[in-house]
């Protein structure tokens, strides 16, 4: 099982082509934010503009958690979940792997970051993760992901990174690696 986790702005049933086209064998539910943003019914994990912004993305990853341990009481023995996310999703997942990494099978941030504030860890083990950023982004600045890659390694996360050439977006080549990344941590093993 795979959750993705849109960007700011988008929906969940847009975004399910991005699902489409990775590609796997595996069933893909793209989850649902709970804020809406935009004229056009566009939905957002936290408000960038809050003074609560932190307390939102803790909240959304307790979320996380309690649905992964609600899927493992339900179907005890089943896979843990993979998260995938883009942008606001990246920032999510990454949260939600940093504080639950028992939780988590493995996990990809398109163009994401992590807020200032406490993670937990450090850890021993956790969800393979890979970061992924674009080297043109004015979104969400390279050095952004790049720290925050460096901040779940010094948790103790075995996290890896890589670029693409290319802006604020899903391009093929990320979208290569999000396939690889999946097919090699969640497709293998238990």
């Amino acid at each position: 099982m795979v959750w993705a986790l849109h960007g700011r702005g988008d929906r969940a049933e847009a975004f399910a082509r991005l699902a489409h086209m990775v590609d796997l064998p595996v069933r893909t539910l793209v989850l649902d934010p709970p804020l809406f943003y935009g004229p056009r019914n566009g939905k957002q994990w936290y408000d960038v503009k809050s003074t609560s912004k932190r307390a939102q993305v803790d909240a959304r990853v307790a979320e996380l958690a309690e649905l992964a341990k609600a899927v493992q009481k339900r179907y005890p023995g089943s896979p843990k979940p993979a998260l995938y996310g883009f942008s606001q999703g990246a920032v999510v997942s990454m949260h939600a792997v940093a504080r639950h990494p028992e939780l988590f099978r493995a996990a990809v941030a398109l163009s994401g970051y992590l807020m200032e504030g406490p993670l937990g860890g450090p850890h021993t083990a956790g969800p393979p993760t890979l970061v992924v950023w674009g080297d043109k982004d004015t979104v969400i600045a390279p050095e952004r992901s790049k720290a925050a890659l460096k901040r779940l390694n010094e948790l103790g996360l075995p996290a890896k990174g890589a670029t693409f050439s290319g802006r604020h977006s899903v391009p093929k080549s990320a979208l290569k690696m999000l396939r690889e990344h999946l097919s090699a941590h969640v497709l293998s093993g238990p």
